[in-house]
C-alpha cells in the first residue's frame, strides 16, 4: 500500500540466518579443498628437505601482525548485520566525508553490495580470513603472494569506503584519517619484497611513510572548522565520545572513553593543539631518521597510537557495524615493526621443530588458500550474475506457488479497446493493481514488471497487465497521464486496464485486493500484489510486493519474478 515501502532492518532474522547458513555450507566446501591442498603439500614436503626458518625478525613481526589484522577484519565480517548493514551504514555513510566526484565509485560499490548482500558478505569474509592465515603461516612464496593480494584488496576496500575520508572537509587523524587500508597496503608492499631486501627497504620506507602521515595528519588537525577547536560539549572529540559510549560495550572501555570526553570538554582547543603539534613533531623525527628510528621514537609513536586507539577511537570495534579496528592500531604495528631489536637479520629461534612447524604451517596455509579460492571465485561469480532474491524475500517473503484458475474479467485500455484476460492466453501474464494517481510504490512496481520483461530472452514474450486501483480518480485521462509520466507507453505488451467502478470492484473482489480511499493527494490505499498466470490461464505464483528501496530492491524483485516466469516457460 502507498507509504508502506521502507528500508529493511539490518537485523532482519531471515537475512542473518541465510548469511550464516551460507557460511556453514561454504565452510564444508573450504575444508574439502583444504584437505586436497594439504595432501598435495604433504607430498611436496616429503620430496623437499627442510631449509629451516629463515626470515628477519622485523619481517616476521610485520607479516604476522598484518595477518592478524586481516584475520580480525575477516572475523568482524561474520557479524549477522553485515549483509544489510555494510552498504547502508559504512559505504554509503562514507559519502559524507568525500567530495562529490567520489560519490560515483562509492555508489557503484553500494549498489553491487545491495544486489548481492549475502554472497558478497561471505566472499569478503573468506577473502580476508584467507589472506590473514596465509600471511601468518607462510614466510615464503605463498606469503609474498598473499601480501601482494592484500595490497590490491586494501586498495579496493579503501576506494569503496571513500578513501578514508582523506579529501573530506572533516578529515581528522584522531578519527581515522587516512584510513586503515593505507597502512595495510604499505605493510603488504613491504612483506611482498624479497626477504633479503626487506630490512633496508622496510626501514627507509616506514620512516618516510610515518613522517608523511604524521606531519599531514598534524596539519589537518590544525585546520579550522573541524569542531576540534570548540570548547565544552560542542568539542568534536566529546561529541564522538558521546556517540561511542551509548553503544553496547565493556563497562571499563566505556569509562575510559568517557574520561577522554571529560578531558576534551575541559581543555578544548588545547588538546587539539597538543595532538597536532605532537603529530608534526613525531613525523619530522621519523622523516629525518636516516639510520632508522630510535627505540624511544618508536615507543613514543606506537604507544601514542595505542592510547588514541583506545581513548578516542574506542578501539574501532564498538559503536556500530565495525569492519576494521580503525587506523591507529595498524599505525602502531607499522611503528613497532621498526624497533631496533627487530632490525637484526637473525630469525627467531624455531621452538616448534621443523617437522611440526611444517605440518602445522601446511595445514593453515591449505585452509587459507581454500578460503581465498572460494572467496575470490564467489565474488567474481556474483559480479556477473543477476541480483539476489534476498532483499525481496526479506521485505516481502517468498513467492507463494499455487495452481488455481485466474478469475476472468474484461476491461478497457485507455484507447477504449476491450481486453479480456482470456485473450492473452498462450503466453505468461503478470497481473498487478496500480493506482493511476500514485507516484510512490505503483510506478516502482510498474518498472519492476517492465524490467522483468527486458531481463527475459527475446523469445520469451510475456504480457503485463495493470488494473486501475482507484475508485475515486481513474479516468482514462488520468491513466494516460500515469503511463506517459512513467514511460510505459512504448513498452510492448503492457496493458493498463480501466472500467466502471462496478467492473473494477468485481475484479478487486475476485483477486482479494483491497482498494480504499484516503491516501495522500487523492491516492488510494490498496494491496500491493503481483499474480503470475501461466499460458493456460492458471495463477501459479502470488507475490506480495511492498517495494524495497533503491535500485537493488528493484533488481531483487526482478530476479524473483524472472525465476517464477522462467519456471513456466520451460518446455
Amino acid at each position: 500500500m502507498p507509504g508502506m515501502g521502507h528500508g529493511i532492518d539490518i537485523h532482519n532474522p531471515f537475512v542473518v540466518n541465510l548469511f550464516h547458513h551460507h557460511m556453514s555450507v561454504q565452510l564444508m566446501v573450504i575444508l574439502a579443498f583444504a584437505l586436497l591442498f594439504s595432501v598435495a603439500a604433504l607430498v611436496r614436503n616429503l620430496s623437499r628437505p627442510d631449509v629451516g626458518f629463515r626470515e628477519s625478525r622485523g619481517r616476521t613481526f610485520m607479516r604476522v601482525g598484518l595477518g592478524l589484522l586481516w584475520l580480525l577484519d575477516g572475523l568482524l565480517q561474520v557479524q549477522g548485520d553485515m549483509p544489510l548493514g555494510l552498504a547502508s551504514q559504512v559505504l554509503d555513510g562514507s559519502k559524507d566525508q568525500s567530495p562529490s566526484w567520489m560519490h560515483g565509485p562509492i555508489n557503484v560499490a553500494v549498489n553491487l553490495w545491495n544486489q548481492h548482500p549475502v554472497a558478497l558478505a561471505t566472499s569478503v569474509t573468506w577473502i580476508q580470513i584467507g589472506v590473514g592465515l596465509l600471511l601468518i603461516a607462510s614466510s615464503r612464496r605463498l606469503g609474498r603472494m598473499a601480501a601482494v593480494f592484500s595490497v590490491l584488496w586494501a586498495f579496493v576496500v579503501w576506494v569503496s569506503a571513500g578513501c578514508g575520508g582523506v579529501l573530506g572537509s572533516e578529515a581528522s587523524l584522531l578519527f581515522g584519517w587516512p584510513g586503515a587500508p593505507v597502512f595495510y597496503g604499505v605493510m603488504g608492499v613491504l612483506v611482498a619484497l624479497e626477504p633479503a631486501t626487506f630490512q633496508h627497504v622496510a626501514r627507509r620506507t616506514s620512516s618516510k611513510v610515518m613522517g608523511i602521515v604524521l606531519v599531514l595528519g598534524g596539519l589537518i588537525q590544525l585546520r579550522p572548522g573541524t569542531g576540534a577547536w570548540s570548547q565544552g560539549s560542542a568539542n568534536a572529540i566529546n561529541a564522538m565520545v558521546s556517540d561511542m559510549t551509548s553503544a553496547h560495550q565493556p563497562g571499563l572501555l566505556r569509562h575510559v572513553v568517557r574520561v577522554m570526553g571529560t578531558i576534551a570538554r575541559a581543555t578544548g582547543p588545547g588538546l587539539n593543539l597538543a595532538v597536532a603539534l605532537g603529530a608534526i613533531g613525531l613525523g619530522v623525527a621519523w622523516w629525518v631518521a636516516r639510520s632508522g628510528p630510535s627505540r624511544r621514537l618508536v615507543a613514543l609513536t606506537g604507544m601514542s597510537a595505542v592510547v588514541i586507539w583506545v581513548f578516542v577511537q574506542d578501539t574501532g570495534l564498538f559503536g556500530g557495524l565495525s569492519t576494521d579496528p580503525n587506523s591507529m592500531l595498524p599505525l602502531a604495528l607499522l611503528a613497532f615493526s621498526n624497533l631496533p631489536s627487530l632490525r637484526t637479520e637473525e630469525p627467531w629461534r624455531d621452538v616448534l621443530g621443523g617437522a611440526f612447524r611444517r605440518g602445522v604451517g601446511s595445514s593453515i596455509v591449505s585452509i587459507g588458500a581454500a578460503m581465498l579460492l572460494v572467496g575470490v571465485s564467489l565474488g567474481a561469480w556474483v559480479s556477473v550474475r543477476p541480483a539476489e532474491a534476498t532483499i525481496f524475500e526479506a521485505q516481502n517473503g517468498g513467492a507463494t506457488r499455487v495452481k488455481v484458475p485466474a478469475p476472468e474479467f474484461r476491461l478497457a485500455t485507455p484507447d477504449a479497446h476491450l481486453l479480456a484476460l482470456s485473450d492473452l492466453r498462450g503466453h505468461v501474464t503478470v497481473l498487478t493493481f496500480l493506482d493511476p494517481k500514485c507516484y510512490q510504490e505503483c510506478p516502482t512496481i510498474g518498472h519492476q514488471l517492465v524490467q522483468t520483461q527486458d531481463a527475459l530472452s527475446a523469445t520469451a514474450r510475456i504480457n503485463v497487465v495493470a488494473v486501475a486501483a482507484n475508485l475515486k480518480d481513474h479516468s482514462d485521462t488520468q491513466v494516460r497521464r500515469f503511463i506517459e509520466r512513467n514511460g510505459f507507453g512504448s513498452d510492448k505488451n503492457f496493458y493498463f486496464l480501466n472500467g466502471t467502478n462496478k467492473a473494477l470492484s468485481d475484479v478487486y473482489d475476485a483477486y482479494g485486493v483491497t482498494v480504499l480511499p484516503g491516501g495522500e493527494h487523492g491516492m488510494s490505499i490498496h494491496t500491493d500484489v503481483i499474480y503470475v498466470i501461466d499460458q493456460q490461464g492458471f495463477i501459479r505464483s502470488i507475490l506480495t510486493d511492498d517495494p524495497a528501496p533503491g535500485s537493488a530492491g528493484m533488481a531483487s524483485t526482478v530476479t524473483v519474478l524472472r525465476g517464477e516466469i522462467e519456471r513456466l516457460l520451460k518446455p
